[in-house]
């Protein structure tokens, strides 16, 4: 598990692109608007807590002593939710005629040589 603290925590997610309303982390990095879900990290019961708030309730999914810990495994859900996010995206209808005219030509290419 990634040890960090809140500041490092929040500049890690943002390169991972995840600087919008995904979470909450108080003192670094607080909610545009008022989204319905988001994931929190906040103190609680004599150490850190970590969670899902949704549908106006908040879920919380695990505690930690440490502050560091509560990071890593904050940072460890946002970054596999980053990950499928990536892999699921549809490519762009741009990119789509890109690599289908540059299949198309090779194609070609390779027909013209054989």
């Amino acid at each position: 598990m990634l040890a960090v603290n809140r500041s490092e925590l929040v500049a890690r997610l943002r390169r991972l692109g995840l600087d919008g309303a995904e979470y909450v982390v108080p003192g670094y990095h607080d909610l545009p608007g008022s989204p319905e879900e988001y994931y929190y990290l906040r103190p609680g019961g004599g150490g850190w807590e970590v969670g899902v708030h949704e549908r106006g309730r908040d879920r919380p999914s695990a505690t930690f002593a440490t502050e560091d810990e509560a990071c890593g495994y904050l940072h460890g859900l946002l970054a596999d939710r980053a990950g499928r996010a990536e892999q699921t995206h549809p490519m762009s209808a741009d990119e789509l005629r890109v690599r289908s005219e540059e299949a198309q030509r090779t194609a070609w290419r390779q027909y013209r040589q054989s």
